[in-house]
């Protein structure tokens, strides 16, 4: 599956700051990264949950939390 610029550039924001870093989109952009990592980023040798809270208006916040082992 290709992702949208937008999607990568959301993707390099989390992995350049990863437990730390957010980014707000759009429900089609977060469908597009969910779909494509399968919630998953695997960073630094570590594997991190990609989380989301929606904020209203079809706005969403996401970021990353580490796995627990």
């Amino acid at each position: 599956m290709t992702r949208s610029a937008e999607s990568e550039d959301v993707l390099k924001h989390l992995a350049s700051m990863p437990g730390v870093g957010h980014a707000s989109v759009t429900r089609a952009t977060l469908r597009e990264i969910m779909l494509s990592t399968g919630g998953e980023l695997i960073l630094l040798g570590r594997v991190y949950d990609i989380t989301s809270k929606h904020l209203g208006g079809g706005i969403y916040r996401v970021s990353t939390k580490e796995q627990k082992s």
